[in-house]
């Protein structure tokens, strides 16, 4: 291992040109950045939110028929415009103040599955009618699940939000459940926020974003210092990342982390950040040490700048950052760097900083012109960069993508076009080169305001230098008709997709996949009852499949406030079937009770799930 030269693990840093994309890296799951709003960003009451999702699959075969897309509990998947590189959905209630989540879910071709949760707050009314004010919600309830846990997994959410004074506001988010996550990590969530004219504190559970690739929405669980006076600001941060777990051996890691910012995101913007994310080497006993990996320590420090031109219309964005990263610090710092240990701990496992250790991207964005919004991005990351408290991270890729998006004919024609493009083995230390093409475009008609046409093509190619040389090709349309049959208030949509993927190294990969969707959705005005009906047929190489599903509900009571429900999702080729029955009751004060109980049978197994919850909102 190469010796550290003095001093050069704490200076070295460049700026270069960049973009945002995921690694290449063969057989895995597309991979998913929250775009806007970052997670737990604090959202001014009344404006504009746009939620978008980055998606990038390293092999080139995302399925975007598979999506399942969801703002707080509701899916709106066929609301959202979804494109191969991107899935956006214009959040319209943004007078709801308070928490808001997002959810969603997209599979590749080979069932590898890749899923993102995120949240956003939107900030209370700015009016003043009391000193203090409390608003929100409690949610408690239970599920059980046969086959997953065969025990109750509890649920407590808690979310308040208010004022405690004219220039003190606040918001108090717990999320408590005897869950375990799959690495023993924390599952439940507890999180305080205090906002003055001079800044904000996070307290419990936080998600510092410095930049892309520094520290970018991972959860923290500490504090969190943002204070603001005029053009200048800052944040400190400081808490735990991991917790010690003995089985999967897991060391204790602490991050520290602090931000400088001169300017405003409107116009002029710069900032400079240093994180170090260490782990505690004593947090484990010397039989679990031998199987864990590290202690690391990791050091990045990073800048950062945009500028914003003709009122937002034009806008600039740089960071570049070096990072350093000792592998194992059992044995601490060599005797060179023992007075320097408090600052990193630097030795014969420490990489040198260089190029190879620098990650950086550069983006435009132009628009919107008469309805017409342009992006570029460009990225580069080193083989030997790392920010061990930014898991999206892939080393060795560097490349950019570009997108245009307009709309045409009064709002009634909206288009996309995308194209993307990137290499890895950037140092050639590795045997072959692997390149990722993607290619994507959309339309979206609206003839008036009862009729939605759309359609979608997504392409991408996959090669290296040997014998990876694939292409995978996704076509979809539809068709959404809003009209009044006989007492029925109705929607009749169309979907249809191809999937289509070719091995030219090898055809006994190629597959075809073919889906269709015909649906209603009806609301019968004579009584309060709503059906769902949906008929479709997949076919291909695989078994071909017919797909049906029923839903119905009936409003009972005075006030419709007594909801049962049943729905049920059955399908031919793998004879699987999905069977629900629920109630909803909107109680007095406020109140609402949810139960429902699920039944899934596939021929190999079968599963019961049943929960129940009651919320109440103030």
């Amino acid at each position: 291992m190469k010796k550290v030269k003095k001093g050069v693990w704490y200076v070295v840093i460049a700026i270069t040109m960049v973009f945002s994309a995921q690694a290449i890296m063969a057989q895995t799951a597309p991979e998913l950045k929250i775009l806007s709003p970052k997670m737990g960003e604090e959202i001014p009451f009344g404006s504009d939110v746009v939620v978008a999702i980055s998606i990038y699959d390293p092999d080139g075969d995302a399925d975007i028929t598979t999506v399942e897309f969801e703002v707080d509990g509701v899916d709106i998947t066929q609301e959202a415009r979804l494109s191969v590189f991107l899935a956006t959905f214009p959040f319209k209630d943004t007078t709801a103040a308070g928490r808001h989540t997002v959810s969603f879910l997209i599979k590749d071709r080979g069932g590898k599955v890749a899923e993102l949760d995120s949240f956003f707050n939107i900030s209370p009314e700015p009016k003043r009618k009391r000193a203090v004010t409390a608003n929100g919600s409690i949610r408690a309830g239970g599920e059980y699940d046969k086959e997953a846990s065969q025990s109750l997994v509890g649920n407590l959410n808690v979310n308040v939000y208010g004022h405690l004074s004219d220039t003190l506001d606040y918001s108090l988010a717990v999320d408590l459940t005897n869950e375990e996550s799959s690495d023993k990590q924390r599952v439940s969530t507890y999180r305080l926020d205090l906002y003055t004219l001079w800044g904000g504190i996070v307290v419990g559970d936080t998600t510092p974003n410095f930049s892309t690739y520094t520290i970018d929405g991972t959860q923290v669980f500490g504090v969190h210092l943002l204070p603001q006076l005029g053009v200048f600001g800052a944040e400190l941060v400081y808490g735990r990342t991991l917790k010690d777990v003995k089985d999967p051996a897991t060391f204790r890691q602490i991050l520290y982390g602090g931000r400088l910012k001169i300017g405003n995101e409107k116009r002029i913007l710069w900032g400079l950040s240093w994180l170090k994310v260490k782990d505690d080497k004593d947090s484990l006993s010397d039989a679990n040490k031998a199987i864990a990996e590290g202690p690391r320590e990791n050091m990045v420090l990073g800048t950062d700048f945009s500028i914003s031109l003709l009122d937002g219309s034009l806008k600039f964005m740089v960071e570049a950052n070096e990072s350093i990263l000792s592998t194992d610090i059992t044995t601490g710092a060599i005797s060179d760097y023992k007075k320097w240990d408090w600052l990193f701990t630097a030795n014969n496992f420490t990489t040198v900083p260089g190029f190879s250790s620098l990650a950086a991207k550069f983006g435009v964005m132009i628009g919107p012109f008469s309805n017409n919004t342009f992006n570029a991005e460009y990225s580069y990351v080193g083989p030997a960069y790392n920010s061990i408290a930014n898991s999206s991270i892939t080393q060795d890729r560097t490349g950019g993508r570009v997108w245009d998006s307009i709309w045409l004919l009064n709002d009634k024609l909206f288009l996309s076009l995308g194209f993307q493009y990137y290499w890895n083995n950037l140092k050639e230390t590795n045997d072959d080169t692997t390149k990722t093409a993607g290619y994507s475009g959309s339309a979206y008609v609206y003839p008036n305001d009862y009729l939605s046409i759309n359609a979608g093509l997504d392409l991408q190619t996959v090669t290296d230098d040997d014998t990876l040389d694939t292409s995978s090709t996704t076509i979809t349309g539809g068709v959404t008709q809003e009209l009044d049959i006989l007492i029925t208030n109705s929607s009749l949509y169309f979907d249809g997709s191809a999937s289509l993927f070719r091995d030219n190294a090898d055809q006994a990969n190629d597959d075809n996949t073919f889906s269709t969707r015909l649906g209603a959705i009806s609301y019968f005005t004579g009584f309060p009852l709503d059906t769902k009906i949906v008929f479709g047929y997949d076919f291909g190489d695989t078994p071909n499949s017919i797909y049906l599903q029923g839903k119905s509900g009936y409003r009972l009571l005075k006030n419709e406030n007594l909801y049962p429900y049943i729905d049920v999702i059955y399908e031919t080729g793998d004879k699987a079937l999905d069977l629900g029955v629920g109630v909803d009751f909107e109680a007095p004060r406020d109140l609402t009770f949810e139960a429902e109980l699920e039944y899934l049978r596939t021929p190999s197994s079968s599963d019961i799930i049943i929960s129940a919850f009651a919320t109440k909102e103030f």
